[in-house]
C-alpha cells in the first residue's frame, strides 16, 4: 500500500527477511551502596551489541527501603536507548529497495524509552526450602 505496510505479499510488497543467525553480547556494571539501616541506592549500566549492528544502552537508578527482611520498596528510574538493526526500514515500497535482508519490525527500530516506577517486593516462606516472591511494579513508560 502507499504507506509501506504489507497486509498481503504482492509484487511490490514483500514479507521481511532477517539473517538466520544473530550473535548478541552485553556487559553490565552494577553498584549498590547502603545509606543506613534498611536504605540503599543502586546504579547500573548495560551496553549491548549484536551482529545486526544494533547497539543499546540502559541506565537504571533506584532508592530502596527494606522495612523488614522480607519486604523491599523501591523507587526506580530506567533510561533505555537503542539504534536500529542494519536491515530495519519503517517502510519498503518496492522489492528493489529491500536488498538481501529487510524488516519493518518495530522492535528493531531506533528508540528511546524512560520509566519511573514504584516497586513492592515481598518474600513468603512456603516450606522448609521454598519461597514465594511477589513483585508489583507501578509506573508509566514514556
Amino acid at each position: 500500500s502507499a504507506d509501506g505496510t504489507c497486509r498481503e505479499p504482492s509484487r511490490d510488497c514483500v514479507r521481511e527477511n532477517n539473517p538466520g543467525s544473530r550473535t548478541r553480547n552485553a556487559v553490565a556494571l552494577i553498584g549498590r551502596r547502603a545509606l543506613g539501616d534498611g536504605l540503599s541506592a543502586g546504579l547500573s549500566y548495560r551496553f549491548y551489541a549484536d551482529t545486526w549492528r544494533m547497539l543499546s544502552h540502559t541506565v537504571e537508578a533506584d532508592l530502596a527501603l527494606l522495612p523488614n527482611a522480607d519486604t523491599r520498596i523501591a523507587l526506580r528510574y530506567r533510561l533505555y536507548g537503542q539504534t536500529r538493526a542494519v536491515q530495519y526500514q519503517p517502510r519498503f515500497l518496492s522489492r528493489a529497495e529491500t536488498g538481501r535482508y529487510f524488516t519493518r519490525d518495530k522492535e528493531l527500530s531506533p528508540l528511546i524509552s524512560q520509566r519511573l516506577a514504584l516497586d513492592f517486593e515481598r518474600s513468603i516462606e512456603l516450606g522448609s526450602s521454598e519461597t514465594l516472591r511477589v513483585v508489583a511494579s507501578v509506573g508509566p513508560s514514556l
